[in-house]
């Protein structure tokens, strides 16, 4: 609740409206005062919060879902067509319950 509490604070100036009306439902429960969000304050970057290795992953996962979205560029094939889930190249790298190219691809069932 906290961090949609913190997103709705940083879109504020983007979607006003929508967000205010969102914050005053949010913000008692992320137990933030105030009567308005337009009166809170702007949320400050922890940059000693990150986590290298959240951010290693995310940055693997694009990496796989460029990847796949360039080889089906590449052989015309449909964001939307099914792959038959035994083509060995989209397997390859992993199997279906321990990587996420499986979901990625669209496998027929």
């Amino acid at each position: 609740v906290r961090v949609l509490e913190t997103i709705l604070r940083l879109a504020h100036p983007m979607m006003p409206y929508i967000t205010e009306a969102l914050w005053q439902q949010v913000a008692p429960l992320a137990g933030t005062q105030g009567a308005t969000i337009s009166q809170a304050p702007y949320p400050i970057a922890q940059p000693e919060r990150a986590d290298p290795e959240a951010t290693a992953d995310v940055e693997w996962l694009q990496s796989i879902i460029i990847a796949v979205r360039t080889i089906r560029g590449e052989l015309n094939v449909s964001p939307g067509k099914a792959v038959p889930p035994d083509d060995p190249w989209w397997f390859r790298h992993g199997s279906r319950t321990t990587c996420p190219i499986g979901a990625l691809v669209s496998p027929a069932r």
